[in-house]
């Protein structure tokens, strides 16, 4: 069985302001509005499988509670019977205030969501604010803090580039032995990787066996380099997205190294 990757882009703004970051400076100042979660949610009611996903993400979605809440109430109660999952992304600062963690953990409680955190290890330091302090350590207080909630799952996204390949199983090594989270996601910069080490496959396929005894070790999955192993997950083949001033959903192939700039389908 095959499901679709449903990603609602809430908004474009952030506030971190990463030198790595996929989503370049000029990209639009664009936040959804519920007329158009409305319509993205009628178009994936006839363009994707029972059982598929839905992914909030961002920029940072945490800008606008209002917006998550909206999102999972229509999975939840309208459109329950499709039976999505839901995923969540955020950088995490933000559940540093008492008020917005105490909010993120009921909510993701209600949607039976386990969020994902962005953090890519304690020897990179490109995850920055707006005046370009490395903010490891407020990520990493937050991913305390979850740990310390009962019953509770989260997992990391870590991206892998040009500065932490090298030590990035270190890191790896070092996040399950200090934190607990359920699952680390590799994300990778093709371009970076491929400009340091020449063939992006080739330098991230060296990494596999590597990956694989410290799942063995830990029985913790990381995706991407174990899901022969785990197989937990229903493939897709498909993403379907929501972005800010567009109504319906721009479908695209499930892809690696390819450029797809989402804000081409908007004006």
């Amino acid at each position: 069985m095959e499901a679709t990757t449903n990603v609602i882009y809430i908004t474009s703004s952030c506030n971190l302001a990463c030198d790595y970051c996929y989503e370049t400076s000029d990209r639009p100042n664009k936040t959804i509005s519920y007329d158009e979660i409305d319509a993205f949610f009628k178009y994936i009611e006839n363009h994707s499988s029972p059982f598929s996903h839905v992914s909030i993400f961002g920029g940072e979605p945490l800008l606008y509670p209002e917006l998550v809440d909206y999102i999972i109430d229509k999975v939840i109660g309208e459109y329950n019977y499709k039976h999505y999952s839901i995923s969540l992304f955020t950088n995490g600062i933000l559940l540093l205030d008492d008020n917005v963690f105490n909010w993120f953990i009921n909510t993701c409680k209600r949607g039976n969501i386990s969020p994902t955190i962005s953090y890519d290890g304690s020897h990179s330091f490109r995850r920055k604010d707006k005046l370009g302090n490395c903010v490891n350590n407020k990520i990493e207080e937050v991913m305390r803090r979850l740990d310390q909630v009962n019953d509770f799952l989260y997992s990391i996204s870590f991206t892998l580039h040009k500065n932490n390949y090298d030590t990035c199983v270190e890191d790896i090594i070092e996040i399950l032995e200090t934190f607990s989270p359920y699952k680390i996601s590799i994300s990778i910069n093709c371009k970076e990787i491929a400009d340091k080490y020449g063939d992006y496959k080739m330098a991230t396929e060296l990494l596999r066996p590597y990956m694989i005894e410290i799942y063995k070790r830990y029985h913790i999955p990381i995706c991407e380099y174990t899901c022969s192993l785990c197989k937990k997950c229903i493939p897709n083949n498909k993403n379907i997205y929501a972005v800010p001033s567009y109504i319906g959903g721009i479908e695209s192939p499930k892809f690696t190294q390819k450029d797809f700039n989402l804000w081409s389908y908007i004006s």
